[in-house]
């Protein structure tokens, strides 16, 4: 049976309660709405070659991103494998893969070698239509896209990776995007899944049979089998690595187009130390480090951290309490790519400086998967988001996707928590949010969780985007300095905070199912005593209309004993000016 198949035979469990949809259908009824009229044209602008159809119609229809959630959550909630996960994307990426195998003989060291060498291969494919200067001038940009303005350092991040020494001039966007429209992304998705299956299935014979310590060079991959013992390794594409044990420190160079690297560690407290492109990070290639237990420590530049442009990059963590620390572009995040980074660790600590932590740009998508433990997740307090916010910091993490506006969609980032009591810690643009033709999406399973932002959070469309935050159980608190946030869209687009039970705090200047200028926001609290701290005009189910066209704003608390702040909004069910609808059942 196909492996894409295999996702349509997933039992499916219901997430959201039949008594929301009700609820909403009632409350839209009540203003002489129905669902239907949640569809309003959105798609206002250009049509462009890097579209995605997941994105259009989560912009386009609420409830296709209510539903298109949930199944989500049925296929990547709990232990699932990468290979399932790397499906998922692929399936979200409009992309539906064929089986090919890579794998000949049993030997698993020459397979490993062999994934490399093919992945690699498959890649370069992938820049059949053009010539060796046009792909240079991908390479000598790619690095750099996502670098901030405000950073000194930004210029050096141009031009690391390249095929020839020679000088080569700043690309400008538009000439960017031209010479991407030529690249056959399907070529790069089918390489990561390649990859991805391989390594999952050497894995086992690996742990049956671990092979003699020792260096061997095989067809240009240096590979070293590791002692038992505390091992040092000074790495540099294309690599294999095997180690059973000990607390081993591994210095992983920058990496190098079409070459990639595999690190597989079994057992000790491990130490992971990258330059750019490195630890997991995949520039066009492809790189994974799977690291099966012990408390582990990974450190690196950009791009790094289960991070993949034009490739897939991966890094699994099986066990241990854990620290990941990148800069930007890392810890799940994906442009023209994959990038991949699941946790099944306890209390873990992830912190970037921003594009990460579930990001998708641009034919991208980057997830972070985290199963168990009470987690922190920090993004940001590096640049400052001038002229709007001066004394706040830029994100862009925590499921956040972005496009390039005004010429190309973005991508899908998601970041998904199974358990825990967890603090998301952001400020500008963070936490199942997205900027222009993109998708954001935060899914949190289990806990007591904290959510901290400063604007443009916690399930908000910014700009003919959607976003979308779910916690499914806990008593939560959510802070948002300013709107639109927790349920809002702005401009042209869809924002949905959905929080399923517990006793709840939500604090923002203005949001809480909001739809601003042509906008629809949903907001809804399905049970527990909540706590509803607002103090501008548009919030708590509003809406404003402009450019001929309406907004819509649905507010739901449907359980419990509520506190608001505005005494216009208490028990029962009403209309506010234009489509603001609030309802908040006894």
């Amino acid at each position: 049976m196909r492996a894409d198949l295999l996702l349509l035979l997933i039992t499916h469990v219901s997430v959201i309660p039949q008594s929301f949809y009700r609820a909403l259908d009632s409350t839209l009824s009540f203003a002489h709405l129905s669902r239907k009229d949640l569809l309003f044209e959105r798609k206002t602008y250009k049509e462009d070659s890097f579209s995605i159809s997941i994105i259009d119609s989560a912009i386009s229809d609420p409830i296709f991103l209510l539903e298109e959630s949930e199944s989500l959550i049925n296929r990547l909630s709990d232990t699932v494998s990468l290979t399932s996960i790397y499906l998922s994307l692929c399936r979200l990426l409009d992309f539906r893969v064929s089986e090919k195998g890579v794998l000949n003989g049993t030997d698993p060291i020459h397979n490993l070698v062999n994934l490399i060498i093919t992945s690699d291969s498959l890649i370069s494919t992938a820049f059949s239509e053009l010539a060796k200067t046009q792909v240079d001038s991908l390479l000598f940009e790619t690095t750099y896209l996502f670098a901030d303005e405000d950073d000194s350092t930004m210029l050096k991040k141009r031009g690391i990776l390249r095929l020839t020494p020679f000088t080569i001039d700043s690309v400008p966007m538009d000439r960017y995007l031209k010479l991407l429209e030529k690249v056959k992304r399907k070529q790069i998705y089918l390489a990561g899944f390649i990859f991805v299956k391989g390594l999952e299935n050497i894995l086992p014979s690996i742990l049956k049979n671990m092979p003699g310590s020792g260096y061997f060079n095989i067809k240009g991959v240096n590979v070293y089998i590791g002692t038992d013992k505390n091992d040092t390794y000074q790495l540099k594409v294309p690599y294999v690595v095997i180690d059973p044990e000990g607390d081993d420190v591994y210095h992983i160079a920058k990496g190098e187009p079409f070459k990639s690297g595999i690190i597989i560690d079994i057992e000790g407290n491990d130490r992971y130390i990258g330059a750019d492109v490195s630890v997991g990070g995949a520039v066009f290639s492809n790189n994974a480090i799977f690291d099966l237990s012990g408390d582990d420590y990974y450190e690196s530049k950009i791009i790094s951290l289960g991070a993949g442009m034009f490739g897939c990059g991966v890094l699994f963590d099986g066990d241990g309490e854990n620290i990941f620390k990148g800069e930007y572009f890392s810890e799940g995040a994906g442009f023209c790519g994959t990038g991949i980074l699941y946790s099944k660790g306890d209390d873990d600590y992830y912190t970037i400086w921003d594009f990460g932590q579930g990001f998708g740009g641009t034919w991208g998508v980057g997830i972070l998967k985290d199963i168990n433990g009470d987690d922190v997740y920090r993004a940001g307090f590096r640049f400052l988001h001038v002229p709007l916010l001066p004394h706040s910091t830029r994100s862009f993490a925590q499921g956040f996707a972005m496009g390039v506006r005004p010429d190309a969609h973005g991508g899908i980032g998601i970041l998904i928590d199974d358990r825990g009591n967890d603090q998301y810690i952001g400020e500008a643009f963070a936490q199942g949010t997205s900027y222009w033709k993109s998708l954001g999406l935060l899914f949190d399973l289990n806990g007591n969780d904290r959510y901290l932002a400063t604007e443009y959070a916690q399930g908000a469309g910014i700009h003919l985007s959607a976003g979308l935050l779910f916690d499914l159980n806990g008593d939560d608190h959510y802070f948002s300095r300013f709107g639109p946030s927790q349920g809002e869209g702005h401009d042209y687009s869809v924002g949905i905070l959905m929080d399923f039970s517990g006793n709840d705090i939500y604090h923002v200047s203005g949001g809480l199912g909001v739809g601003l200028y042509n906008s629809v926001g949903i907001f809804c609290d399905i049970k527990g005593n909540d706590v509803y701290s607002t103090y501008e005009k548009w919030a708590v189910g509003s809406a404003n209309p402009k450019r001929g066209r309406i907004g819509i704003g649905v507010f739901l608390d449907l359980d419990g004993e509520d506190v608001y702040m505005d005494r216009a909004r208490k028990n029962g069910i009403r209309t506010f000016k234009y489509s603001g609808i609030f309802y908040d059942r006894p």
